[in-house]
Order: C-alpha cells, then structure tokens, then sequence
C-alpha cells in the first residue's frame, strides 16, 4: 500500500559467524565486500590475532547498506559461514518524522515573522530582544534539521554488523 510505502524504519542485524580454521580472512574481507556489492559503505573493521602463528583469527565488521537491499544483504552475510547468532531490530519511526517535517514547517514560519519583527525594530532594546528570539528559534530549526538528517540516513541504510571468528577461538 502507498501509507506502507512511506513508513521510516530504522534496520539493524547483528550475526555471530563461525568459519572453519584458516578462513577468517578470506570471510572477513568478503563480509567488507557486501558494502560495495549493495551500495553501502563500511562503518568499522577491527580484526585480531589469535594463537601462537599470531594469524587473524577473529574480528568484526561493521556496514551499512541501502535499506531496499537489507534483506538480501543480511541473507549474503549469513552465508559466509556458520550462523550462530543473529539478531534483529527494527523501529518505526514514521510518526517522529512527519511530526518533525511539522515542526519545521511552523518553526521556519516563526523565525520569517520574527526577522520581519526584526527588520521593523526601531530601538537598541527592541532589535536586541527581537535578535536574541530569532537566535533562539533558528537554532531550533538547526537542531530539528539535524534530527532530520538522522532519521533519513538511519531510514535509508541498514546496519549489518557481523562478529566473524575461526572455530575454537571464540
């Protein structure tokens, strides 16, 4: 339906990965891949050495990917070894956003009456009061802005982030 259409959900997977002894670092590198292969980009890598040949054995991998290809990307990184974690979470946040496309709309009104108000100011005192009102309700606006852009960049892209370690290190 179009009201589903339209819905904000913010998509996150965390998987716990297995993979045979001698691997780990062919999976890791793979697991950075499906960034690029979806479109995403890679938010953090971190990978450690275990054992006495002071090999990679373990690490982690953090990416983000479109949220159009969430699925499939989660679906990818299950197969680059033996699941045997995961975990998902997903929040709607649909009313937050439509409540902050409001809020900005009115709070971008007040600040054009007030910078009226300001142009019209014939005193000191009142162009002051007038100023420091307006300072305050542009930053509003800024604040509610950034939350925006939050919303739409945790709307649009997924997190997928993988613990990726060989059998007997965990």
């Amino acid at each position: 339906s179009a009201a589903a259409s339209d819905q904000k959900i913010i998509s996150d997977a965390q998987l716990e990965i297995e993979v045979e002894r001698g691997r780990f670092q062919t999976t890791f590198d793979q697991a950075i891949l499906l960034a690029d292969r979806y479109g995403g980009y890679l938010i953090s890598s971190t990978s450690y050495a275990g054992g006495e040949e002071e090999v990679m054995r373990s690490g982690t991998v953090a990416i983000r990917v479109p949220s159009a290809s969430f699925t499939q990307a989660l679906s990818d990184a299950g197969r680059l070894g033996t699941l045997k974690n995961q975990s998902l979470n997903t929040q709607d946040v649909t009313e937050e956003y439509v409540d902050l496309q409001a809020r900005i709309k009115n709070s971008e009104a007040y600040v054009g009456t007030l910078s009226a108000l300001l142009s019209r100011a014939n005193t000191i005192e009142d162009t002051l009061q007038v100023q420091s009102v307006l300072n305050r309700a542009q930053e509003e606006v800024e604040a509610l802005k950034g939350r925006m852009r939050y919303l739409e960049e945790h709307t649009s892209y997924s997190t997928i982030a993988m613990s990726i370690y060989e059998t007997g290190v965990q």
